[in-house]
Parts: C-alpha cells; structure tokens; sequence
C-alpha cells in the first residue's frame, strides 16, 4: 500500500472519512493482507514438502553408501537446522494477525498490518538464520565427503558451484525482501502508530 495514501488517511480527521473512500481503503487493504497470507502459506507448503523429502533423501544415501556418523554429523546438523527453521516459520505464521474485515477502523487496520509486516520480517530474519548456519556446515560436509572418498574431487566442486548459487541466488533475494522492502515498511507503519497514536 502506498506510503502516502496511508499517512494522508491517518492524518484525516478522526480517521474520519467519506464511506466510499473508506470501503476503498479497506478493499486494498484486505486484498494485501490476504495476498500476502497466500505468499507465506505457500512458503510454509514448500517449506515442509521440501525438508521431509531432503530428510529422507539423506536418509537414503546414508544407508545406500553405508555412511557412518563421523562423516555424516555435518549434514545431520544441516538436517536438524531446516527442521527448526520450518517449525519456526511455522510458528511465526500462527501467531500472524487474522484476516482483516472490511468493517474494521482504519487504526484497526494498520495496526494488523504492522503486526504483519513484523511477522514477515521475523520469517526473513529466520530463513537468513538457516542460510548462516548452513553455509560453514555445508562447506565442511563437501570437504569431509570427499576426504574419506565418498566424493570425487570434480563432484565436490560440482556440490560446492550448486551450493554457491543457491545461497547468493535466495540469500540475495532474502536480503533484498527484507532491508529494501519489509524493514521499510515496518518502520512506516510504525511511525504511523506512533505518531498518530
């Protein structure tokens, strides 16, 4: 929603505007946060279809190649931290405000989306979380395969390109969501409350 509009109908008298400019206001402002809601569930499907299977997968070839714990504590490390993501992430989501309705006030609407906005910051910050842990565990999990001779050099470099990729392809993209986007957004929001509360 655009800065502006929201400071120009905060700043109304008493919030007081014409009905049809408040239907509008409230019909952007539901159509948002139940966009956004979509986003974030779909994040969530994703999340826990993705970490069963990669648990699974590890689960597999630790069995099919007879990997001991010695060699395999760093990936069951990188297991356990995606399985605390998603839980997280989880529990973010659940403690998201409920859906807007169109008869809410205009401070009752900007206070739930700051309340969201501050639950997308959190899902950011954690998924970025998974990215720093991730990214010295997997180095060394690439590095310890390939000294006990489970991966051939051209592999490791092939594992260790992939890698390089998925961090600087998603982690720029969290990056990017959170310091050009939501953190922006957050601080408006609530400058907004505060300075009109």
């Amino acid at each position: 929603m655009n800065p502006n509009e929201l400071k120009y109908l905060w700043a109304s008298p008493e919030n007081g505007l014409s009905l049809e400019k408040a239907n509008q206001f409230a019909t952007k402002a539901i159509a948002q946060v139940n966009r956004e809601r979509r986003r974030r569930q779909g994040l969530l499907v994703y999340v826990f279809v993705m970490v069963p299977l990669v648990t699974l997968f590890a689960g597999w070839q630790m069995v099919s190649h007879r990997i001991d714990w010695e060699e395999a504590w760093p990936a069951t490390l990188i297991l356990a931290a995606q399985w605390i993501t998603a839980l997280a992430l989880l529990r973010i989501f659940r403690q998201s405000p409920a859906t807007l309705a169109a008869q809410d006030s205009i401070r009752a609407t900007v206070e739930k989306l700051a309340q969201q906005t501050r639950a997308r910051c959190r899902e950011l910050q954690t998924l970025l979380g998974l990215f720093l842990v991730a990214i010295p565990l997997t180095s060394f999990a690439i590095h310890q395969l390939q000294e006990s001779g489970k991966m051939r050099p051209h592999e490791a470099a092939s594992a260790g390109m992939l890698f390089a990729a998925i961090i600087v392809g998603m982690g720029g993209w969290i990056l990017f969501d959170l310091f050009a986007r939501k953190l922006p957004e957050k601080r408006h929001l609530e400058d907004l409350m505060r300075d009109y509360r």
